[in-house]
């Protein structure tokens, strides 16, 4: 029996090219949804309450995605939050720092993602 399909070395390089694309394809849309859940979860945790004189600030250590569909994508972001309380008198501030973790829930919208849920565990 004879062989009708040999591939050849240029058949192959351009599976091999089209499988790298691919890869790098969903690299950059982890990347995207990282990004977006790091500044979502910056502007969540970042608040001030002048009458108390509190204000807070996060710094986002890590990033990771949990679930990424077509349509919706869970992002876990752990980092610390900073409280800062401006004492009454002009002394020094008083700063403490906390631990935080979120889950973050995106869902697609046209070309972009909008976050949907916010969960504290």
């Amino acid at each position: 029996m004879e062989r009708i399909f040999r591939p050849t070395k240029w058949f192959v390089a351009f599976c091999a090219l089209l499988v790298l694309i691919w890869g790098l394809y969903q690299l950059v849309a982890h990347l995207r949804v990282e990004n977006d859940a790091r500044q979502a979860a910056e502007e969540i945790f970042a608040w001030t309450w002048p009458d108390k004189s509190w204000d807070s600030k996060a710094q986002i250590a890590r990033t990771c995605v949990r679930t990424r569909k077509a349509a919706e994508s869970t992002v876990l972001v752990e980092g610390s939050q900073l409280l800062t309380r401006q004492p009454y008198g002009g002394t020094m501030p008083e700063t403490q720092r906390f631990d935080m973790k979120a889950i973050l829930t995106f869902y697609r919208s046209g070309d972009s993602w909008v976050l949907g849920r916010v969960e504290l565990p």
